[in-house]
């Protein structure tokens, strides 16, 4: 959200903490900690002085959904068993599922690794996306069960 907020802005404009946290609604400590903790990973850069604050880093304007959220929490993972970590689930010796929960998250992860940051600019079209959607999953879920799926 608040990555969000300074595309709205021009790249060389200095936003203070106090000014996001007013404009997003959230307490100034949480702003505070979050805008030094997107610089220590170079979303932001802090800017000193009377006139001080944070700004959108040049980096960040190129990369990707994916990318920042790995940046910020590390690798994108829906379930313990499709971490990079192995035996970090304790049921996977029961589950029935994790094959599917790994595909899962590969489509997941490859759909934000493939939506870039700046298209937060452009507008969400108001038509339907059902559509579109439903084609997506006829590409990656075979329609016969015996046939083989190819992850992305």
């Amino acid at each position: 959200m608040m990555l969000g907020y300074f595309l709205n802005h021009s790249d060389h404009e200095v936003l203070s903490s106090i000014h996001l946290s007013e404009k997003l609604g959230l307490p100034h400590p949480t702003v505070s900690k979050l805008a030094k903790h997107l610089c220590k990973k170079s979303l932001l850069s802090s800017v000193q002085g009377p006139l001080g604050g944070y700004k959108l880093s040049h980096l960040c304007l190129e990369l990707s959904i994916g990318e920042i959220i790995e940046k910020v929490e590390g690798p994108i993972a829906l379930t313990l068993c499709a971490q990079a970590k192995p035996n970090t689930c304790q049921s996977l010796h029961v589950c029935q599922i994790s094959e599917h929960m790994k595909l899962i998250n590969t489509v997941f992860r490859s759909a934000l690794m493939a939506f870039p940051f700046k298209a937060f600019l452009a507008s969400v079209p108001s038509q339907n996306m059902q559509p579109h959607l439903e084609e997506l999953w006829k590409t990656l879920i075979p329609q016969d069960p015996k046939q083989e799926v190819h992850p992305l």
